[in-house]
Order: C-alpha cells, then sequence, then structure tokens
C-alpha cells in the first residue's frame, strides 16, 4: 500500500513538472523571436514588429502562468521550489513586456511628431 501512494505522489509532481518544462521551453523560443525582432527594427514597420513582441512576450507569460497553475492540488517542496523560481521569471517576463509597451508608446508620439521637436 504504502508503493502505491509513493507513486501516485511522484504522478501528482511529475506529470505538472513535465508539463511545466515543456511551457518553459516554449518560453524561451517565444522570448527568442521577440530579442530577434528588437535586433531589426525598421521606422517603417516598427508598429508591426514591436506589436509581434507585444504578442511573443505575452504568450510567454501565459506559459508560466500555466505552468504555476499545473500545480493546483500538489503540495510539497518541488512545487514551493517551482513557484519560487517561476515567480522571478515572471516578474522579469511580466518587466519585458511593460518596457516593450512603453517603447511602443513613446515611438508613436515620436513617429507622430511632424515638428521635428520630438
Amino acid at each position: 500500500m504504502y508503493l502505491v501512494v509513493i507513486e501516485e505522489k511522484d504522478r501528482l509532481v511529475n506529470l505538472p513538472l513535465s508539463d511545466c518544462v515543456e511551457q518553459i521551453s516554449d518560453s524561451m523560443e517565444e522570448l527568442s523571436m521577440m530579442l530577434e525582432e528588437l535586433k531589426h527594427l525598421r521606422e517603417e514597420t516598427l508598429g508591426f514588429q514591436l506589436s509581434n513582441a507585444q504578442t511573443w512576450v505575452s504568450a510567454a507569460l501565459t506559459n508560466e502562468y500555466t505552468c504555476l497553475d499545473g500545480f493546483e492540488g500538489v503540495e510539497g517542496k518541488v512545487k514551493s521550489e517551482v513557484k519560487r523560481k517561476m515567480s522571478n521569471v515572471v516578474k522579469i517576463t511580466s518587466n519585458a513586456l511593460y518596457m516593450i509597451n512603453m517603447f511602443d508608446e513613446s515611438c508613436g508620439w515620436i513617429l507622430l511628431d511632424t515638428t521635428g521637436q520630438g
């Protein structure tokens, strides 16, 4: 009976952990695409490029929250460690989205300023 309980606990932790690894991998890919987009900004496509960057960072955030949601109902050290580390990742990703949004807003004003006084 004890073995069954241990196997059940392992399964309850391993499944969300496995899903989390996949979601983090997806987030890394999306953040890499965002960085590539931001490395090659061009004035004529700036709005489109920033929109793409916002979309990819938002998708990465969604993956990160989904990872955390997967541990609902799971207790123990693994959950608390994942939650602690993912909360740092979520903060950094949220900050990246905020900076892209601020850059987008400020560039909108710059692009609309036809007086040359920027």
